[in-house]
């Protein structure tokens, strides 16, 4: 090396301070060392393990509130409560001013379906109704393949309760019930009466109870009766009122012989 140039990198020398900076900043770098992924994987493993705890949860109410079949009481009151798959119930709808009223004063959430019925039957409401005559429908709405079973098991509980019976029905006609803001029971009389009377609305018997459209199918019904009993009654007098003719056309016929 060119010994001018030697001598000028002979006269550098580092200040002992920053030698010792030198030294704690390569200490410092020495101890820091790489995150473990193992940290990391574990912290994955719980957020998923929550997360999937979450789903879990979330459809198993899901589950829970959602209804596997329905029962509409019909007296005055029309009233239908969903029911989930373990017999409670899930909703509670009034289809008429009194069985929103009912509703809203019956506290029958989570109940199990029977309980409910039987809160239903003894409210004093719905009691001054079944000892005054009036009848009950109870209509199980059920498209699976336990619905015999539990159209029984609904039977059973309301079989102590005069005027109370029990029908079975599905899906399909609950929704076209609903559709005419009618409760089931009480659409299938309403069907009843509107082949009597064509100008029925489902507005008209809304407030009515299912005695009263009774009634009024009874009405029209012996109504018809009566309108066809006249012309049958105007055959037979026509064929007795005057013997002499039968005898007439009897000795004609001799005489045509």
């Amino acid at each position: 090396m060119n010994r001018p140039l030697k001598n000028t990198f002979d006269q550098i020398h580092a200040d002992e301070g920053i030698k010792a900076r030198t030294k704690e900043y390569i200490h410092a770098r020495a101890q820091v060392r790489p995150p473990k992924p193992v940290i990391y994987s574990k912290a994955f493993r719980m957020a998923a393990a929550c997360f999937l705890l979450i789903c879990c949860c979330a459809g198993g109410l899901f589950y829970f509130l959602t209804p596997a079949y329905a029962i509409s009481i019909d007296v005055n009151p029309s009233i239908e409560l969903g029911i989930n798959a373990f017999d409670r119930v899930v909703s509670v709808q009034g289809y008429n001013e009194d069985g929103k009223l009912l509703a809203d004063r019956l506290h029958l959430q989570f109940m199990n379906y029977s309980d409910a019925l039987e809160c239903i039957m003894s409210d004093a409401s719905v009691s001054d109704y079944l000892t005054n005559d009036e009848t009950m429908t109870v209509t199980l709405i059920d498209d699976t393949d336990k619905s015999q079973e539990r159209l029984t098991a609904v039977e059973d509980c309301i079989s102590h309760h005069e005027n109370a019976v029990c029908y079975s029905g599905n899906s399909e006609e609950a929704k076209e019930a609903h559709d005419c803001g009618l409760s089931l029971g009480k659409y299938r009389a309403f069907l009843e009466l509107k082949e009597l009377d064509p100008d029925i609305t489902p507005e008209d018997i809304q407030g009515w109870s299912m005695k009263e459209i009774q009634n009024r199918i009874s009405e029209l019904s012996d109504d018809e009766t009566r309108n066809a009993s006249p012309s049958l009654e105007e055959t037979s007098c026509e064929e007795t009122a005057d013997p002499s003719h039968h005898q007439e056309q009897k000795h004609k016929g001799h005489h045509w012989d």
